[in-house]
């Protein structure tokens, strides 16, 4: 039998898995495509898996349980591809010769060398991710990681994901845009709500605010070359002013990628450009990506930054580990940060101030006066123990005595008070980080709203008002907090966004069964029993359920709270299945980053949504009910 209810509780999870390889594993040229496994999300700090494989422990393969703009990044650390070139390809539903961007090749050296590859990709519903190793023998080593992170909903926000329809020779020593970029015509393209030109290469802001953006890029040389020196991949903001920059290295085939987070204005527009110094007929290769999305507005209470290190910093000029301090936030397009954004620690260290998901991007530039290894370790909580085992995203790779690069891209997951730490270990003192970039982000989700349930019962020992804290939001099919604005300690909702809210409690009393009983939901903690939002019962039975449910028009200033009180103390608790739940109907002008502004909300599904919700008012899901009629009414 059709159970509607059961299809309103599954509709919306928290999708995605940060994960490590914990041994190298080896690939020959006999084997023609080597499944990548397994990955692993415990017990380091900062991975995690939220419905990546149905249930079963994320091993190999990621399943999209829905339809959705989704942000990868791989860290891959690639080995022992002395005889030829090993390559390393992301694979959507078994399209192996498929290209969707996610391309990396490595090879003829004995040199150890991070591949990165990030951006966006539109899945849709049951397709299947796994990453393959083929070509030449070689070896992807341990501490390689895999991100895969649901971003948002198809058509809920700007974005795009383009890769080169044809290969394009670059004349040396002059710098050149990558044009003729499509993004349709192969699994996981899009484009929404942008001003791009893909002909032309160029991505144009409609809207102001935070945006990621990430290229990745394949090149061929029709000649052998020793090492491609001096050369660099850049983003490009109005045409002229640097965003981000990344020298480039490489033989005869290599790959190379650019990534960072920016504040753009609108009509502002993105290129990707590249400048090699060798003259080796260089060509950057059709299936290179492009890709960028829009995180949302710059907001005062959002933890959000990019920070640049400055040239005479003194980073990776000493043997061993070094903390990269002095970040700085200058004014300048290619940094910002929110109001609530302060690095701790001489400027080294960003702090968590909730639990969440985090996007970070960290980049070196590297200037070597001799050949030496370095590698960047974004380190979650703890500093680096050893070359190996840390927690974070790691890269490493061997320098010639020129300039290179190191970046990192991926998703951590963080508890409240957690660091994030940038790192450079050097061999040898004859190098210095000439630049860097170091970028985090909370992952807003794309709706604000909160469903709750105690983690305990709460005895009433007073028969005064009492705010019920203690809260839940995790742990229990249904429960949610989808915009970091809900502190369960102290069961204050806190909301970034004004607008009309739908706020809704189901206390639950156990006790004697003597004294009234009441529960109202507040606002700046003001008990008022006329707003409509009170509820009282005065000849309590043994268990008592009180529901209270309504909407009300928040200022950003303003808090949410729910309050209990008896006319008897003592003689009774509140059940650890009271529910509490806030969800956003509607707002003058929505910032949210998963609802693309200006769009409006169907008035009858909404009156719909209403209805379900107070027919089934008993139920702890509502917020999760409520969430997915406006995502139906905002997809339809």
């Amino acid at each position: 039998m059709f159970n509607p209810l059961l299809l309103l509780l599954t509709a919306f999870l928290e999708v995605g898995v940060s994960s490590y390889l914990k041994n190298t594993v080896y690939h020959v040229s006999e084997t023609k495509w080597t499944l990548v496994k397994p990955w692993t999300v415990t017990p380091r700090k900062g991975f995690f898996e939220a419905t990546a494989s149905r249930g079963e422990g994320f091993r190999d393969t990621f399943h999209s349980p829905e339809s959705g703009i989704y942000f990868i990044a791989l860290n891959l650390q690639m080995a022992n591809a002395t005889s030829g070139f090993l390559k390393a390809s992301l694979v959507i539903n078994g399209e192996f010769e498929e290209s969707n961007g996610f391309q990396g090749v490595h090879g003829k050296t004995n040199l150890t060398e991070t591949v990165s590859l990030s951006g966006f990709l539109r899945l849709y519903e049951n397709d299947v991710l796994a990453l393959y190793l083929y070509g030449s023998k070689g070896s992807l080593l341990r501490d390689s990681t895999f991100s895969v992170v649901q971003m948002s909903r198809i058509g809920a926000v700007p974005g795009f994901h383009a890769v080169l329809s044809r290969g394009q020779l670059i004349q040396p020593q002059v710098i050149s845009r990558l044009e003729s970029w499509i993004t349709s015509g192969t699994k996981g393209l899009f484009s929404m709500h942008t001003g791009t030109s893909p002909s032309v290469g160029l991505f144009c802001a409609i809207l102001e605010g935070i945006y990621q953006f990430s290229s990745n890029i394949n090149v061929e040389s029709k000649i052998q070359l020793t090492e491609l020196t001096d050369g660099f991949i850049a983003l490009v903001l109005n045409s002229k002013i640097t965003l981000a920059k990344r020298y480039l290295s490489g033989t005869r085939n290599f790959s190379s990628s650019i990534s960072g987070m920016f504040k753009l204005n609108r009509g502002d527009c993105v290129e990707v450009k590249v400048k090699f110094n060798s003259d080796g007929n260089l060509t950057v290769l059709s299936g290179s990506s492009f890709s960028g999305l829009f995180l949302g507005v710059k907001r005062e209470f959002a933890q959000q930054f990019s920070a640049s290190l400055l040239a005479q910093n003194k980073v990776g000029s000493h043997v061993g580990w070094n903390m990269a301090d002095n970040w700085t936030i200058k004014s300048s397009r290619r940094n910002f940060q929110s109001q609530e954004m302060i690095l701790k620690t001489n400027h080294s260290m960003f702090i968590a101030n909730d639990n969440g998901l985090f996007l970070v991007t960290a980049l070196i530039n590297v200037n070597s006066s001799s050949r030496t290894s370095k590698h960047l370790l974004v380190a979650i909580k703890d500093p680096p123990s050893g070359l190996t085992g840390n927690n974070g995203l790691s890269a490493g790779k061997t320098f010639s005595s020129s300039r290179g690069s190191l970046i990192v891209s991926g998703i951590v997951w963080l508890d409240k008070g957690d660091a994030v730490t940038v790192y450079v270990h050097s061999n040898s003192n004859d190098s210095d980080v000439v630049d860097g970039l170091f970028c985090v982000s909370v992952i807003s989700y794309d709706w604000p709203g909160v469903t709750a349930t105690l983690t305990e019962s709460i005895s009433l020992n007073t028969s005064e008002w009492t705010r019920v804290t203690t809260w839940k939001t995790h742990g229990v099919p249904g429960l949610f907090s989808f915009d970091n604005t809900f502190f369960p300690a102290s069961g204050i909702y806190h909301p970034r966004q004004e607008g009309t809210y739908f706020v809704s409690c189901n206390v639950i009393f156990k006790g004697g069964g003597k004294g009234n009983l009441s529960v109202v939901i507040a606002i700046d903690d003001l008990i008022d029993t006329g707003n409509g939002l009170y509820a009282l019962n005065e000849n309590p039975k043994p268990v008592v359920t009180l529901n209270v449910a309504g909407s009300m028009r928040l200022k950003m200033s303003q808090t949410v709270s729910v309050y209990v009180k008896t006319t008897i103390s003592s003689s009774w608790d509140v059940s650890d299945r009271t529910g509490f739940s806030v969800m956003l109907i509607g707002a003058d002008s929505l910032t949210t980053p998963g609802f693309f502004a200006g769009e409006a909300l169907k008035f009858r599904t909404m009156l719909y949504c209403l209805l379900i919700h107070f027919l089934l008012i008993r139920f702890q899901s509502r917020g999760f009910m409520m969430r997915h009629c406006l995502l139906e009414s905002h997809q339809s």
